[in-house]
């Protein structure tokens, strides 16, 4: 199942696979001047779950979160509100990254942000180029066998 959304030049697709969302997303060449990635924030299920920025697994120089006045010893500079994603797509597989032995089902939202980085600042979140998508997550192989789902990974 797609989902789709699109917002000010930022357009996101969403789409479902077992217990994953694949999340694609893409800018107007009008609004990439400047532009240096995504940040992804997630607002799981449940009435005792809060959003959170997922990880990226880069960061920037030393110079630049200086500028950005981003201090490493008081944030975790890999969330990608501080370091976005550098990528048109990502796979989420919820609670990897929180608690992978108690997996949360249900809707997920995820609002995607095109950044930017201007004289080797990180400028702020701009609510006006926010775009958001709710995307169902579930098992979807749950009545497979296990030797089934094994050969559709492998």
């Amino acid at each position: 199942m797609e989902k789709f959304s699109k917002k000010n030049g930022v357009s996101v697709r969403a789409y479902q696979g077992d217990a994953m969302t694949l999340l694609c997303f893409d800018v107007d060449k009008k609004i990439t001047e400047n532009f240096t990635g995504f940040t992804i924030k997630v607002t799981p299920p449940g009435k005792d779950r809060y959003a959170y920025y997922l990880y990226n697994r880069i960061s920037y120089s030393p110079d630049v979160l200086a500028a950005s006045k981003i201090n490493p010893d008081k944030v975790n500079v890999y969330k990608m509100n501080y370091s976005p994603l550098q990528r048109f797509s990502w796979v989420h597989v919820p609670e990897t990254d929180h608690d992978i032995n108690k997996y949360n089902y249900g809707d997920y939202k995820y609002e995607i942000t095109p950044r930017y980085l201007i004289e080797n600042k990180l400028q702020p979140l701009n609510k006006e180029l926010t775009v958001s998508v709710i995307n169902t997550t579930e098992r979807t192989l749950k009545n497979k066998s296990a030797s089934t789902r094994k050969r559709l990974y492998a």
